[in-house]
């Protein structure tokens, strides 16, 4: 199973992107600013003012 990270996986595009790739196989992380529930992925919350 190939793996992909989606930045910005919360947003418009990007929620449809994860589904798809997860549609096709595909095991999707995403990294995201925002603490939505991402429960059909694995998360990574990002805050650009800690880092």
């Amino acid at each position: 199973m190939s793996r992909v990270l989606i930045a910005g996986g919360t947003g418009l595009i990007g929620r449809h992107l994860c589904r798809r790739l997860q549609e096709h196989g595909y095991e999707v992380a995403i990294l995201s600013r925002s603490k939505r529930n991402l429960g059909h992925a694995l998360s990574y919350l990002w805050n650009p003012d800690q880092n």
